[in-house]
């Protein structure tokens, strides 16, 4: 069994990760640069910060405190505390600069900010991905409890458990009498924003629409048309990306003169998922609404601007209505609208339902395992599946393995490694994948190991010949395509004909199809 954590707020205040069985298989994460030359990066629960933000004045120094409290920074209608994590890690370089950020945190009763020298990533992890450092290896200070083992082991980050980097109850006292007094003000709302520049010019988007960030190193070029970039593959979904440039300024630049600075947004509006490639991301800001000002002459696409006097001016975008009419672009050249392909156009939008994996078309593939690599045409794909609840039938064998309640229509599944005669396979948690495709005039559901990857190959070869076990597929197995691997090898991929699948040697309603 998974070892699966349990997040809650203990009776300090303190966010807490223990054991448990009712959590989330993924949970969100922010990601920092604690230094910048050794390339040391810190993760945290992105619930567990309020904001990150550059330093916004002077920190002045308080006298009779621990050497990693740096001091007090006003955060605007209020004064925090500022820890030095460095000098707190013990690390030897204890310094920054003018660029460092502070990522806001509660601590106990108090917020706190923690030094940071960049803003590194937002990203979501499975709980799988967490080790925790054995009890034994561990020192006092317990500052990291466990580590996050990202990208097959190729890339793992410490991730600092906040309740050992605070002070004691009595140490914070007498930070508090060392306050400021705080000017009460008039009640008012606040809005989170992602802070990032396009062309010298700074924007902001409310940070509850944007999904994740990530790095413009993983966006596959070969997918470029027209206005968009390429395609970032997150967790088996394929999301096309748009360059800020194009969309905020009308001009186009090509992904390979970015920088090591840009990074891409992701976001969902209306049903539909794309990302936004940025300059650099500045900060994540909580703006005091009533400090936004409003525009001279109305521009739908504009919610206001935001300024003090520590930054530079800001412009709030409404980023749905700077999308606009590309969205339903991308819907169609991306297939984001599941039901393009179905003739279903009087399906009730209420049953449409969203978080579905969207694929590429043209000269595309799914590739997936049985134990070995095939793939199919990403034209015929609808949807991915993950853990479906399939009911077994009374009556069926073979390679039929029973039906899904796919949104209130009924779907045969097949077992691909039935079909093909590969030998049972046990799985942990039951982790098969359920491609949900369209042939020979069926829905049905193909049951198989894993997904794989997209793939796009201009060419295909016809099958010269095939294991005797599957002669009687061969209208199944009918080409082949190269397939080039993450080690380099390339490798012959049978694609399915799934019209040939389901036509040929299925029957569903009484009917040969």
């Amino acid at each position: 069994m998974k070892r699966q954590l349990n997040q809650k707020t203990t009776d300090d205040g303190y966010l807490s990760t223990k054991p448990g069985k009712n959590m989330s298989q993924e949970q969100l994460y922010a990601s920092f640069l604690l230094d910048k030359e050794e390339g040391l990066e810190i993760a945290l629960l992105a619930e567990s910060v309020t904001e990150a933000t550059q330093i916004t004045s002077s920190i002045r120094r308080l006298p009779t405190t621990v050497s990693f409290l740096e001091g007090m920074m006003h955060l605007r209608d209020a004064a925090i505390p500022v820890i030095n994590l460095k000098k707190r890690m013990g690390l030897a370089d204890t310094s920054y600069d003018a660029e460092a950020k502070v990522a806001v945190v509660q601590g106990g009763n108090q917020r706190y900010g923690l030094l940071f020298d960049d803003i590194k990533e937002v990203f979501r992890a499975e709980n799988s991905n967490i080790v925790p450092i054995r009890e034994g290896m561990l020192g006092e200070d317990r500052l990291v409890t466990s580590l996050l083992h990202l990208e097959h082991g190729a890339r793992t980050i410490d991730l600092l458990d906040l309740k050992y980097v605070f002070l004691a109850e009595d140490q914070e006292k007498e930070i508090r009498d060392q306050m400021p007094p705080v000017v009460q003000e008039e009640p008012t709302t606040y809005t989170k924003y992602i802070i990032f520049t396009c062309l010298g010019q700074h924007y902001g988007v409310p940070v509850e629409l944007a999904q994740e960030m990530t790095f413009i190193s993983k966006i596959d070029e070969r997918y470029q048309e027209d206005f968009v970039d390429g395609v970032l593959a997150l967790r088996g979904s394929s999301i096309p990306v748009i360059g800020a440039k194009f969309l905020l300024a009308d001009c186009y630049e090509e992904l390979h003169k970015a920088t090591e600075n840009y990074r891409v947004l992701v976001f969902k509006l209306q049903g539909c998922s794309f990302g936004l490639v940025v300059e650099h991301v500045k900060e994540i800001l909580t703006v005091p609404d009533n400090r936004v000002l409003p525009m001279p002459m109305e521009n739908e696409r504009i919610l206001g601007v935001y300024s003090d006097r520590n930054r530079d001016n800001i412009m709030l975008l409404n980023i749905e209505k700077v999308l606009g009419s590309h969205c339903e672009t991308i819907k169609t050249k991306f297939r984001l609208n599941k039901y393009k392909d179905l003739a279903h156009d009087d399906v009730d939008e209420s049953n449409k339902k969203e978080g579905i994996h969207h694929l590429i078309t043209e000269n595309g593939y799914l590739v997936f395992s049985i134990g070995k690599h095939f793939g199919m045409e990403i034209k015929d794909v609808q949807e991915i599946l993950d853990n479906a609840e399939v009911m077994r039938t009374p009556g069926i064998h073979g390679a039929q393995k029973g039906v899904i309640n796919l949104r209130g229509q009924v779907i045969p599944v097949i077992s691909l490694r039935t079909f093909l005669e590969y030998p049972a396979q046990k799985f942990e948690n039951d982790d098969r994948k359920h491609i949900i495709c369209r042939g020979g005039g069926s829905i049905i559901a193909l049951e198989v190991d894993s997904i794989v990857t997209i793939y796009k190959q201009e060419e295909f070869h016809m099958t010269p010949s095939l294991n005797p076990d599957w002669a009687k597929k061969k209208d199944v197995l009918d080409r082949l395509i190269e397939f080039l691997r993450d080690d380099g090898l390339r490798e012959h991929v049978l694609i399915l004909n799934i019209d040939n699948l389901v036509t040929n040697h299925f029957s569903f309603n009484g009917q040969k199809k």
